[in-house]
């Protein structure tokens, strides 16, 4: 029996948003998880001295959990930390960028105002 080309299969492998890219079908199959994939800018508080850490992630409550386990480095000296805002990325690279713009600005106030919701960023 011949094997049917993508065209005339079961009606929906033409459809695939990969298809004849070039890919391999593993890759294609990452691609499309990675595709629906969403990036946060994420800011966490440390209940210790009221700090601020900007980050990005695809899952800041999991980050949250891994900054507040036991490690050395800056968040682990400034533990328990809390999740204070989040904003949602369609892709890393946005997300790394708007990080940076934060980073950027050098300003307790511009943070606290972020998270207020009172500043346009």
């Amino acid at each position: 029996m011949p094997v049917p080309s993508p065209r005339e299969g079961r009606g929906f492998e033409s459809r695939l948003p990969f298809h004849g890219t070039g890919y391999s079908a593993k890759s294609q199959s990452y691609l499309r998880l990675f595709s629906f994939m969403v990036f946060f800018v994420y800011i966490l508080q440390s209940l210790k001295d009221k700090s601020f850490y900007v980050g990005v992630s695809h899952n800041p409550e999991e980050r949250l959990e891994k900054h507040n386990r036991h490690h050395k480095g800056y968040t682990g000296r400034k533990q328990p930390w809390v999740l204070a805002y989040t904003e949602t990325f369609p892709t890393k690279t946005e997300a790394l960028k708007r990080e940076n713009f934060i980073k950027a600005q050098k300003s307790r106030v511009f943070i606290e105002n972020l998270i207020k919701g009172s500043s346009a960023g």
